[in-house]
C-alpha cells in the first residue's frame, strides 16, 4: 500500500492552490520580508561592518523566517480547513472513499500538497531576501536556507492537522476556515514577547532552533527585527529538547487528526 497518491495530490493542488492564491501567498510574505529589511541590497550601517558575515546572515535568516512562517501558518490553516470541509460539503470525500484508495493515501496526499507548497513558499521568501542582502556572500546562504526549509515543516504540519481536525468536526467550509484562521493567529500572537511560554509554542520553537543551529547571538549593534533579546536566547532549552517538543507537537496533532479521519469519521450526518 502506497502512502501517497499522485493524482490526489495533483487534484488537491489544482483545487486549493488556484493561481491567485499561490501568487498572493508568495508575494505577501516576500513583500513583508523586504519592507522590514534595514539592510536591503547589502547596504549595512557602519556599526555592522565589523561583524562576521555569518552573524549577519543568521540574524537576517531569523527575521525573514519569522515573517514568512507567520503568514504561511495562517494561509496553511485556511487552505487546510477549506480542503477538508469543502470536499465534504461537495461530496468529493464520498467520491474519494468510493475509489480504490485508502484513507491514509487521501489524508497524506492532502497534507503533503498543502504543507510542502507552504514550506517551499517560506523558502522562496528566505532565498530571495537573503540573496538580495548578501549577493556578495552567496556561499554563506545555502545552510540557513536549507535549515529554514526543514524547520518550516513541523509547525506547518501542526497547524495543517489542527485545521483539518476542526474542518472534519464542523464540516462547514466558512465556519471551519474562519475558526482556523482566528485560532492560528491567536496561538501565534498570545504569548508576551519576553515570556518563557515562547519556548514551548509550536511556531516559536523553530526560531530558537534556528538561533542555536546558526549560532545567532542577539547584540546591541545588530538586531534581527524579530526581537529576541540575549536573555531569552540564553535561557532557551537545549536544542535536543526543542526538537523533541517540535516532533511531539507536529506528530501528535497529526496522529489525532489522522486517526479520526481514517478510523472514526463517518460520512453520514
Amino acid at each position: 500500500m502506497s502512502l501517497f497518491n499522485v493524482e490526489v495530490m495533483k487534484a488537491e493542488f489544482k483545487n486549493i492552490w488556484s493561481s491567485w492564491l499561490l501568487e498572493i501567498s508568495i508575494f505577501i510574505p516576500l513583500f513583508s520580508c523586504l519592507i522590514y529589511n534595514p539592510h536591503l541590497f547589502g547596504i549595512f550601517p557602519y556599526e555592522d561592518v565589523g561583524m562576521a558575515i555569518q552573524e549577519m546572515v543568521a540574524a537576517r535568516t531569523i527575521s525573514v523566517f519569522h515573517y514568512a512562517l507567520t503568514f504561511m501558518i495562517v494561509i496553511c490553516s485556511a487552505v487546510s480547513a477549506i480542503s477538508f470541509a469543502r470536499d465534504y460539503e461537495k461530496g468529493l470525500l464520498q467520491t474519494l472513499f468510493s475509489l480504490p484508495l485508502s484513507r491514509t493515501e487521501i489524508f497524506l496526499s492532502k497534507m503533503l500538497s498543502i504543507v510542502l507548497v507552504s514550506s517551499i513558499i517560506v523558502s522562496i521568501s528566505l532565498t530571495i531576501t537573503l540573496m538580495l542582502d548578501f549577493y556578495f556572500a552567496i556561499s554563506y546562504l545555502l545552510k540557513p536556507i536549507l535549515i529554514g526549509f526543514l524547520m518550516a515543516f513541523a509547525p506547518l504540519i501542526f497547524y495543517f492537522s489542527l485545521s483539518a481536525f476542526i474542518a472534519l468536526i464542523i464540516r462547514k467550509t466558512v465556519a471551519s476556515t474562519v475558526i482556523s484562521i482566528v485560532l492560528s493567529y491567536v496561538l501565534q500572537a498570545s504569548p508576551p514577547a519576553l515570556s518563557d511560554i515562547n519556548y514551548y509554542m509550536p511556531d516559536k520553537i523553530p526560531i530558537f532552533v534556528l538561533c542555536k543551529l546558526l549560532g545567532y547571538r542577539s547584540t546591541p549593534s545588530f538586531h534581527s527585527g524579530y526581537g529576541l533579546p540575549s536573555t531569552l536566547l540564553a535561557n532557551a532549552p537545549s536544542i535536543e529538547l526543542l526538537l523533541i517538543l517540535l516532533v511531539i507537537y507536529s506528530i501528535g496533532m497529526m496522529a489525532v487528526t489522522y486517526t479520526y479521519f481514517t478510523k472514526k469519521m463517518e460520512l453520514a450526518g
